[in-house]
């Protein structure tokens, strides 16, 4: 027996069983244990899941972003607070740093003395600052970021960083091109864990203006291809999977997207927001000509930083609306960190006006842990793409939203609909209307790409398309050959294409299976006549004008099923291990005619018995309509879908 256990006993025993002594004894012995037990048991659980069939035609799985099964991971998180004060200093449009004469009125200090000094690059893990120089008048500064300090009566009263972009330096350095109808601006803006649901129920402004005013291709089959972040960046970025398809290659030699794109003209700009965790780090040399990583460096040597752990713990308690700090860790002094990189991104488009340019952002920290958290981006990031439309930034540029996975450190992922969106990142594609007016197969193919399994390796092939004016028509992938890894959206992806024609390995394979059965089996009528329904429960406020439907026949009928097993053998052990049961799906895609308009609907159901059936998107419609729906105003076009006109 240990000295500690004799030591304990010896105490108790010593007490002549006390009352007050048991107390205490209890409290020794089994309020740690209560708390370890406790610890365990609440420790997150994350299943693994590995897809038995990655060889088969993929049958996107459909899902309802609102179920009210993953309800319970969402709730709106307190507005960001940052330390309330204005800048006494700002670089002008013109790159110019000089007073901010409304702040500095309202500050009531009439005596500053200010000196600035430029935050310089040691490899990419540092930085240093440059003997200060005294501000004296307006100065333009060759330097993307300077360090700023103030003094009232030799008293320290600002201490900031400001930044902007350094173009007539790099003018000087090198020619760029002019952006033309053929030759376009790439505008690419990234987030960390962003899946397509959580972009959909956390960014809806962005989400809703992409879709309904840019006309953006958002895609419903997008899906990672490794597990965290540099493996889905590699293969954007590059096209490969890195390593031994790269031999020979390291960090400073890797063949990202934006170096293409400069040795034909472009300025390029590379930005994360998370040093600590940044994908791509230990650059020799800046790896573009804008890069924001020092600003974030020098940030955590003027702001001192919590250990990671800490910092975590308190964001945790953020994210549930109970702080610590009255300034959030979301921040740097008066503004959220994602804004900043937002500013740095709007300023690089501003300072380069019509020359070719590439923006790569990757925000990684605002969604990385706690996912509730991306709606404070959510209106930034549509007032960042509403200022492009406005200032015609878009009439030859592309926007590319794009994310490397879903959530990786959520319990929603244990969720039958977290489990499969996890796997599926958001990726949002804006195209210049002009560029589809000229080449209109290009919005043909990009609409059907909409439904069709995606990886980044095809939005790579679809950059190099862009930088190679590649707009023309270009032969169909010949399915019965070799189907290549990477397809640009600009081309059709076959509807056959499989996880392992697409260099999707098995554990993050999103893909259901479908097998045909028996139009005749008890259950397809029940799906069916559920359909019908639907369909008049949408025409139901305008019967007077719109015949009700019923069901004529049904001419196909599949079973839609997963694939996924637990793979416990890579799963951490909790004590909550078994609190979490796996159910299988059962989906029923339905194609039916009704009566009387000899309407063809196709539909996904998932069946849990008569009374417990869902409808999983929308109902398609797989005729012409033609003149039967004329009694419809153009405005509510969905309804023409469904509507046999009666007079």
């Amino acid at each position: 027996m240990t000295p500690s256990c004799v030591s304990t006993i010896h105490v108790f025993c010593s007490c002549h069983m006390n009352r007050k002594c048991r107390i205490l004894f209890v409290m020794i012995v089994f309020v740690p244990f209560f708390l370890f037990v406790t610890v365990y048991y609440n420790w997150p659980v994350f299943h693994v899941f590995i897809n038995q069939d990655i060889m088969s035609p993929c049958v996107l799985p459909q899902f309802d972003f609102y179920d009210s099964s993953i309800a319970n991971f969402f709730w709106k998180p307190d507005p960001v607070k940052c330390e309330p004060w204005d800048a006494l200093m700002l670089i002008d449009s013109e790159g110019m740093l000089q007073f901010n004469s409304s702040a500095v009125k309202a500050s009531g200090y009439d005596d500053l003395k200010c000196v600035y000094k430029k935050v310089v690059r040691v490899g990419d893990f540092n930085v240093t600052f440059t003997e200060e120089t005294v501000f004296k008048k307006p100065v333009y500064i060759p330097h993307d970021i300077i360090y700023v300090q103030c003094k009232q009566n030799d008293k320290l009263v600002y201490d900031n960083l400001h930044f902007h972009i350094d173009y007539k330096s790099i003018l000087q350095q090198k020619h760029l091109g002019t952006e033309n109808q053929d030759e376009l601006s790439i505008y690419m803006f990234g987030l960390d864990s962003l899946s397509h649901l959580l972009a959909e129920r956390k960014m809806p402004l962005t989400m809703n203006y992409l879709r309904d005013n840019l006309g953006a291709y958002i895609l419903n089959g997008y899906t990672k291809v490794g597990d965290n972040s540099h493996p889905n960046l590699v293969a954007l970025y590059t096209g490969t999977t890195g390593g031994s398809e790269l031999p020979g290659v390291n960090i400073d030699t890797m063949p990202f997207v934006w170096k293409n794109f400069s040795v034909k003209g472009y300025v390029d700009m590379y930005c994360e927001d998370w040093p600590s965790i940044g994908t791509f780090t230990n650059f020799t040399g800046p790896p573009a000509n804008h890069y924001f990583r020092p600003f974030f460096l020098a940030a955590e040597k003027i702001r001192t930083q919590s250990i990671r752990n800490v910092r975590r713990l308190l964001l945790f308690l953020e994210h549930h609306n109970f702080r610590l700090k009255d300034v959030s860790f979301l921040c740097f002094g008066n503004t959220p960190k994602h804004q900043l990189v937002i500013d740095y991104y709007k300023r690089f488009i501003e300072s380069y006006g019509n020359k070719k340019k590439i923006a790569v952002s990757f925000l990684n920290e605002i969604g990385h842990d706690f996912l509730n958290f991306y709606e404070h981006g959510d209106r930034d990031t549509m007032e960042l793409f509403k200022w492009m439309k406005a200032s015609k930034k878009l009439d030859n540029g592309v926007i590319v939203l794009y994310a490397d996975h879903g959530p990786r450190y959520s319990e929603i992922q244990n969720t039958g609909i977290g489990r499969v969106t996890s796997m599926m990142p958001t990726l949002a594609i804006y195209i210049p209307k002009q560029i589809r007016n000229r080449f209109p197969h290009l919005h043909a193919n990009l609409m059907k790409n909409i439904e069709r399994l995606t990886t980044p390796f095809d939005v790579h092939e679809t950059l190099m398309d862009i930088l190679n004016k590649n707009f023309q028509v270009q032969k169909p992938v010949d399915i019965h050959k070799s189907v290549p890894r990477g397809i640009s959206l600009f081309r059709e992806i076959p509807e056959s294409r499989s996880c392992n024609q697409a260099g999707i390995p098995e554990h993050y394979c999103p893909c259901y299976s479908s097998k045909y059965i028996d139009i005749k089996d008890p259950v397809v009528k029940e799906v069916s006549l559920y359909i019908v329904n639907k369909i008049n429960h949408i025409l139901e406020h305008d019967f007077h004008r719109c015949a009700k439907l019923t069901l004529k026949t049904t001419h196909r009928a599949s079973l839609v099923k997963s694939n996924f097993v637990r793979d416990k053998a890579v799963e951490e052990w909790s004590l909550r291990t078994f609190v979490y049961t796996s159910s299988e799906d059962r989906r029923y895609l339905i194609a039916l005619d009704t009566f009387p308009s000899n309407g063809k609907f196709e539909a996904t159901v998932q069946y849990n018995g008569k009374s417990d059936m869902k409808l999983l998107g929308d109902i398609s419609r797989i005729n012409k309509y033609g003149n039967q729906s004329s009694c419809i105003p153009d405005i509510r076009d969905r309804l023409k879908l469904y509507c046999f006109c009666i007079k």
